[in-house]
């Protein structure tokens, strides 16, 4: 599953921040999101690397 905009759920915890749950095998992971200086786009391109690197360190355990 790709992290999408359409996918994330505002945090009231954290200003300007997003959540999201992603799900690693039988794991799920609390992903929080928080662009600080640059776009969302660009959050969730780097979120989504951080996911398949951590989706390939999975399959080598």
């Amino acid at each position: 599953m790709k992290i999408t905009k359409e996918k994330l759920e505002k945090d009231s915890d954290i200003e300007d921040s997003y959540k999201i749950t992603v799900q690693f095998n039988t794991k799920n992971i609390d992903l929080r999101l928080d662009p600080d200086d640059v776009t969302i786009e660009e959050t969730l391109i780097l979120a989504n690397k951080i996911k398949v690197d951590f989706e390939l360190y999975e399959k080598k355990q």
